[in-house]
Order: structure tokens, then C-alpha cells, then sequence
């Protein structure tokens, strides 16, 4: 993610992503700042996500890695 996106904007996502319930492999958080503090405002699939400020190249190497990771435990399970 690109430096411009502030380190309590990601220090919430990460809280966020590390909680026991996650919605999909792969998703992402709409994130805003008002009054100084930063709110989840929603969570979308990540498919249907636009990537805004962030580093496509990581964005799609993490993503594909995630995408790999669970075809082969798919796979396993056949």
C-alpha cells in the first residue's frame, strides 16, 4: 500500500484482518477518517473492489498466492 494511506488507517485493517471470522480468502475494507479517528465503513468482495491508491503488483502477487494456496487445499479434499 502506498505511503499516502495513513499507518492507523492500516494498523485498523490489520486488527481487522486478523480476527478469528473472515468473510472470503481475499476482500477488501472501505476505511475513512473523520474527526481523527478511522471507522470501518463496509467490507466488499474483493472482485468487485476497485484498488484505488493501493500497489496493484503486490495487490495481485498476495491475492494469487491466497487464490494458490486454496486451490490446492480444494484439490486435496477430491
Amino acid at each position: 500500500i502506498k505511503k499516502e494511506i495513513g499507518i492507523k488507517a492500516l494498523s485498523l485493517a490489520s486488527k481487522i484482518a486478523q480476527e478469528k471470522w473472515q468473510p472470503d480468502r481475499a476482500y477488501t475494507l472501505d476505511i475513512c477518517k473523520s474527526n481523527g479517528y478511522y471507522y470501518l465503513i463496509e467490507v466488499n468482495s474483493f472482485s468487485c473492489s476497485g484498488i484505488y491508491k493501493a500497489d496493484p503488483e503486490k495487490i495481485i502477487r498476495e491475492v494469487s498466492k491466497e487464490a494458490l494456496k486454496e486451490w490446492k487445499e480444494y484439490n486435496e479434499k477430491i
